[in-house]
């Protein structure tokens, strides 16, 4: 195998070999025919070239990942004829990374969590491990080194290494298709219902994780085995997670099985009898285990289209995953590369005002008195400032202690007799909050967009009709002084 992978002229490095045995050896073992294709091409064209050099060879990394792309995605993302394509192209080396780093692009938005794999047509315990082994892989030596068209090539060996630092664990079925716990002492075990066999198989039941972890959690229920990999997070223990996605996994695997009726095995301590322990902990894997799984791979599966959006479009604001809107509410999720969120915003308390040109000679004073911190309460008089400091008294609950930190932010501003108005945005929502005040409507307009209408970014089409809403709120120009919340502006 080595005297086939000889560069002329050149010593070729030995992970890139060992890589590429692996990469070789992994997609021969697969069911899919069509990456078989490529490999065969890739020999044709690279191993049988007597002339080839160390970039050529080093082109089975993205035979690999078309591979994996392939075998991975959902059913109904392959596409065969582009891989036609590809084998019928005389410039192999060349057109493969353009077509792998341009699949790479969707990835991992496009895999199939939920998708049964197979090993020789047939599912079992162990088929769905060595795919998620490849994509795990690719996760960590492809995407999270930040760059697509280039490969950690010793990352990728180190979590291709079946003996290595991290194992692709059965994370929310148990390889065996069994749980246990021990109930005063004893060890109870039982067998996971028939019906969810199946599963087991699902990229969504592996993460990758330390061995040495692995080893720890056994054939554990779901929360204990969330309960000791916690444990390990909160003792500072670094690198738990093999890549990124798998740490997200986690976090959505705590969050959605945390409320569950899953019972721990503290829990069945309680419980009277053993039989009786073993009923409980059984009823769980019976009626609800299913609903909850589904749950958690439909989290998995918006969270792999947000992770390659904010990559794609290289934005690293928050995403609204899910949301309903009316005209003084937003509420939903909020999908970051750090997790989900939920939230509420109640848009009634995000106050609006647009100041008249005719108190220009009294803001100049208070911004000079505000910048010796000796602004006084009378020093308002009946100017637009004074309305907007009584409007905040009546509607906040909280108290208004210094006048001079509260209305600071006019110092900042750069007034002259070209200022029409000014314009000033108040958070109601955060006591610590000051008036903020701009001389434009488009400085005010981006404040507004940026730190709070990034939950409704319109680089997402569906989101696209929110944005324009509340962007037509905030372009909206005032003939006088007023007073008036966001739900109120057209």
């Amino acid at each position: 195998f080595c005297n086939n992978f000889k560069a002329e002229g050149q010593t070729v490095d030995f992970d890139v070999i060992s890589n590429a045995f692996t990469v070789i050896s992994n997609i021969m073992k697969n069911s899919d025919v069509v990456p078989k294709v490529l490999l065969m091409k890739y020999y044709l064209c690279v191993v049988c070239n007597n002339s080839k050099t160390e970039e050529d060879i080093k082109s089975i990394y993205w035979v690999n990942a078309l591979a994996v792309l392939f075998s991975a995605s959902k059913t109904e993302s392959k596409s065969i004829s582009a891989f036609s394509m590809l084998v019928l192209k005389t410039d192999f080396v060349k057109e493969v990374k353009k077509l792998a780093v341009k699949r790479l692009g969707t990835f991992p938005g496009s895999i199939g969590f939920s998708k049964s794999v197979m090993q020789d047509r047939v599912v079992t315990s162990t088929s769905g491990q060595m795919l998620s082994r490849r994509v795990n892989a690719m996760l960590g030596a492809y995407v999270d080194c930040g760059v697509i068209d280039k490969i950690d090539e010793k990352r990728l060996k180190d979590l291709l290494n079946t003996q290595g630092v991290y194992n692709d664990e059965h994370f929310l079925i148990n390889e065996s298709l069994t749980y246990s716990f021990k109930y005063r002492g004893d060890k109870v075990e039982f067998a996971l219902p028939g019906k969810n066999k199946e599963m087991v198989s699902y990229l969504g039941n592996y993460i990758k994780i330390k061995s040495s972890i692995n080893t720890e959690l056994g054939t554990n229920m779901i929360k204990d085995k969330i309960r000791i990999i916690r444990q390990h997070i909160e003792n500072g223990e670094k690198d738990v997670f093999g890549n990124k996605f798998s740490e997200l996994m986690f976090y959505v695997a705590e969050e959605c099985f945390e409320n569950s009726d899953c019972m721990t095995e503290m829990e069945l301590q309680k419980v009277e009898s053993k039989e009786e322990a073993l009923e409980r902990a059984q009823q769980y894997y019976m009626d609800f285990f299913e609903e909850d799984m589904k749950t958690y791979l439909g989290r998995i599966t918006d969270i792999a289209y947000v992770v390659t959006a904010l990559r794609k479009k290289k934005i690293t604001k928050p995403y609204m995953n899910k949301r309903s809107i009316d005209d003084s509410k937003i509420e939903g999720e909020l999908a970051t590369a750090e997790g989900i969120f939920g939230f509420e915003l109640n848009t009634g308390v995000w106050p609006l005002f647009r100041l008249c040109a005719d108190d220009l000679d009294t803001w100049k004073q208070i911004k000079d008195k505000g910048l010796s911190g000796t602004i006084q309460e009378e020093d308002l008089g009946t100017s637009d400032l004074q309305k907007i400091y009584e409007y905040i008294k009546l509607k906040c609950d909280w108290t208004v202690t210094c006048i001079n930190d509260y209305f600071g932010g006019l110092k900042d501003l750069n007034l002259d007799k070209k200022t029409k108005c000014i314009y000033c945005f108040v958070n109601f929502v955060d006591e610590a909050s000051k008036p903020l005040f701009f001389i434009s409507k488009e400085e005010l307009q981006r404040y507004f967009i940026d730190n709070y209408c990034h939950l409704i970014n319109c680089w997402i089409k569906m989101e696209k009709k929110t944005f324009d809403f509340y962007n037509k709120k905030i372009e909206e120009e005032f003939d006088e002084f007023c007073v008036c919340c966001v739900d109120d502006l057209d």
